[in-house]
């Protein structure tokens, strides 16, 4: 007689290291955009695609399994980010000198203030951008608040592609950041404003706005809306009369970091302004790590929502969990990385099961033209019995633009045979 029925194969039997029901053809994308102009890599060795580990005996079942591979940002040749300064030229910039950092860079007879440094540290950061080939329009707003003879916010240099090697509009371009002079109190939401009326100009994919400031806001409450097309604002809390963080003021440099899905990061010592900024626009890998996601067959150790998720709109997953398998919680509203609420969230099905955290990073041997910076990486955990979808992500920035690779592999931990 002819067998119609054919048993299914049983895991983990015998010290077989075959996975019965697993899809050995299963890929995902290897590369991932960062930005228009620089791409992330990510090559994984270990683990692979339907891999089985016995457990040693005498461990309740759990093996250790090791994660390597490398990780590598490389440009395309396309630079297609627009960046816009946002500095503060209030009174304040203006009160303190000889703070070691530059000298009268806007030629009021002031020397080395704040001002001076915020000065010297963007035309600084235009140079280093130019030279990595990620950004091609460069813009400038200043702000404090509305003086008789000092508007609220002004575009001080509209959109200008940097990489026209003219020496007049080089020169036009130090020219303009060079001629801000301060006066007045300080004025977020008038910076904020101009800025986007710059952005909302821009003809690039990416958008990127670095705004600094030395005070917290004293006058123009909060900002009433962001800029229409996507971008991201990284603040800066310049010297030790700001934070990023404030229970007093109608904004803060945090929230309006965090509502574009940007960074605020605190310098209290001036000079060092210069390297933060470089830091911002540099390329870089900000995570490496690894974790298990859910499945119908995994072993569930408690869910935890993706730190930090916010959808495209600012709203986490504690308010999204009414709107699984909506459009709230879909891909018209992912965020920054391509994210959703479905995919982040423990209420709709995704979040992290098991966080593995960061993976230990070394130099790497990569050698391509085109690449930025490469790292390899290593790391063991503990896995317990059980089939498990496995993702190890790669985080990265190129001119302050975050780019993500997420590969996920399905394997087997048996028990000691």
């Amino acid at each position: 007689p002819v067998l119609t029925d054919v048993p299914a194969l049983v895991n983990c039997m015998d010290g077989s290291l075959e996975f019965s029901g697993c899809d050995g053809t299963f890929t995902t994308d290897t590369v991932s955009p960062v930005g228009q102009g620089a791409e992330v890599s990510l090559n994984i060795e270990f683990p692979q695609q339907c891999d089985v580990f016995y457990a040693p005996p005498g461990v309740n079942g759990a093996t250790v399994i090791d994660f390597s591979g490398t990780a590598e940002i490389r440009t395309n040749g396309i630079a297609d980010t627009s960046m816009v300064f946002v500095i503060d030229r209030s009174g304040s910039t203006c009160d303190v000198h000889s703070l070691g950092c530059a000298g009268d860079e806007n030629s009021d007879s002031q020397n080395d203030d704040i001002l001076d440094c915020e000065i010297l540290a963007i035309l600084g950061l235009i140079d280093k951008v130019r030279e990595d080939g990620t950004v091609s329009h460069v813009g400038l707003v200043s702000f404090s608040s509305a003086l008789l003879t000092v508007s609220p916010a002004t575009i001080e240099l509209p959109l200008t592609d940097i990489n026209i090697m003219d020496s007049n509009l080089v020169h036009a371009i130090e020219n303009s950041i060079r001629a801000i002079d301060c006066g007045g109190a300080t004025n977020y939401a008038a910076g904020v404003e101009k800025a986007c009326e710059v952005i909302d100009s821009s003809t690039t994919e990416d958008n990127v706005v670095v705004f600094i400031s030395d005070g917290l806001p004293t006058r123009g409450g909060a900002p009433a809306n962001f800029c229409n097309k996507k971008s991201i604002f990284h603040t800066v809390a310049l010297g030790p009369g700001t934070s990023c963080e404030s229970s007093d003021t109608p904004t803060s440099l945090g929230e309006i970091a965090s509502s574009t899905e940007g960074t605020c990061q605190e310098v209290q010592n001036v000079p060092d302004i210069r390297l933060l900024l470089k830091k911002i626009a540099a390329t870089k890998f900000t995570s490496i790590s690894a974790s298990t996601h859910a499945t119908e067959s995994s072993v569930n150790f408690g869910c935890n929502d993706v730190d930090g998720y916010t959808n495209s709109l600012n709203i986490p997953c504690a308010q999204l969990e009414d709107y699984c398998g909506e459009w709230l919680a879909g891909v018209g509203f992912a965020d920054y990385l391509g994210r959703t609420g479905d995919d982040a969230c423990c209420a709709c099905g995704g979040g992290v099961f098991n966080d593995y955290g960061e993976l230990d990073q070394f130099g790497s041997d990569i050698a391509n033209p085109n690449t930025l910076i490469a790292t390899r990486y290593e790391h063991t955990a503990i896995v317990h019995p059980g089939e498990h979808t496995i993702c190890t992500q790669v985080t990265g920035l190129s001119a302050g633009v975050p780019g993500i690779n997420i590969q996920c592999k399905q394997i087997l931990v048996c028990n000691h045979p």
